[in-house]
Parts: structure tokens; sequence; C-alpha cells
């Protein structure tokens, strides 16, 4: 197209506009951080994702008056990282609800069962679709059942002290244990993972 001399200007003006992209475009779960209200040719805009949420493209260029995204739709460029459900731990529970999914950047948290002693750590995170690996240990308790109070009688031993209502220690609890004849102290014994070695008297 040409233009009369005295219609230069308003063609001209007319050509940028078409040229311009305007203001930034609405991004589903992210927004773009703008500092314009116009863009013109080759101005870009960096995408910020809400949490869970990734950009496939950092940023959005003007082009020909059109915001370019290097082929990703502008309604779908914000992918959520999905987590399925957190890996089981034996003897614990998750102390969260229960969800099908986690978006990245989620926690959970295991508590272990009654008497059970934590080793590690006890939360988790999903990070870019997987959960961050942790070494989550519920450790048993040593249960002073029948069976283990009679092999104490045959070790000659009793407890040093009345247990009353307990009739178990946790991981790494500590008993003392005395003999039976002579009431001579034997030792500190500690409960490992549900497992004691008891000494014995002659």
């Amino acid at each position: 197209y040409t233009c009369d001399e005295d219609y230069k200007l308003f063609c001209c003006l007319i050509f940028l506009a078409k040229s311009n992209c305007g203001g930034p475009p609405v991004i589903p779960n992210g927004k773009v951080i703008s500092q314009h209200s116009n863009y013109k040719p080759d101005d870009s805009v960096q995408i910020i994702c809400k949490e869970g949420y990734s950009p496939q493209v950092d940023r959005l260029t003007c082009l020909e008056g059109k915001w370019n995204s290097n082929g990703a739709q502008l309604r779908t460029i914000s992918t959520a990282k999905i987590c399925s459900p957190p890996p089981k731990v034996d003897n614990a529970v998750v102390v969260s609800s229960y969800q099908k999914e986690y978006l990245s950047g989620s926690e959970v948290t295991y508590r272990c069962r009654d008497n059970y002693t934590l080793e590690g750590e006890a939360t988790i995170t999903c990070n870019d679709g997987k959960w961050v690996k942790r070494n989550i240990v519920c450790l048993q308790p040593t249960l002073y059942s029948f069976f283990f109070l009679q092999l104490m009688t045959r070790h000659n031993i009793q407890f040093k002290y009345i247990l009353g209502d307990k009739l178990r220690s946790t991981h790494n609890g500590e008993i003392e244990f005395v003999c039976i004849r002579g009431k001579h102290h034997v030792g500190t014994y500690r409960c490992v993972d549900g497992v004691m070695n008891l000494p014995s008297c002659q």
C-alpha cells in the first residue's frame, strides 16, 4: 500500500498498531510479569506459574501482532507435574488426608504406629512428578510377652524395677536387669528394632 503525502503519518500509525500485541495474555494457572500495557514487536514477557505447575516455555515474544509461544497453546502452556499417592511405609500412616494425585511441591508426613519409633525424616515432597526418596523406617518395640518373661526366668534374671502396666520398650529404650538370686545388677540393655539380647545369671 502507498499513502498520499497528507496521509502518510496516519497510514504508518495503522501499520504500527497492527504490529503491536497490546497487553499481555492471560495464562491459566500462571501469570505474566508485565511492565507495559502495549507491547511492540520483539518485546517479550516472562511467565510465572502457580505452585505445582511449570511452563512449557519461559517467555512469550510479540511477533507480527501476536504472542509467539513456540507452538505451545496459551490455554495449556502451564502444565501440572502430578505425583501418584505416596509410597507405603511399614507400620506408619500418612498424617494428611489421602489424595489420588499430588501437585509438585506437595508434602506428605508420616507418623509411626503407637510405640514404634521413627527413624529418618518424616516428610517427603513431590518434585516434578516424583516423590523425593527418604529413608523412613518405623522401628518396632520389644514386647514383654509371656514368652519373653519365660526367657528371662531361664536366664535367671528379672527387671530391676517394677514396670507396672508397661509391657513394651520402644526402640533404643533401656531396661535394667538384676539376678533373681542375690539381686546383683547385671547391666542395662537396649531394645534395637524389637530385639533385646538378654544377659544371664548363674
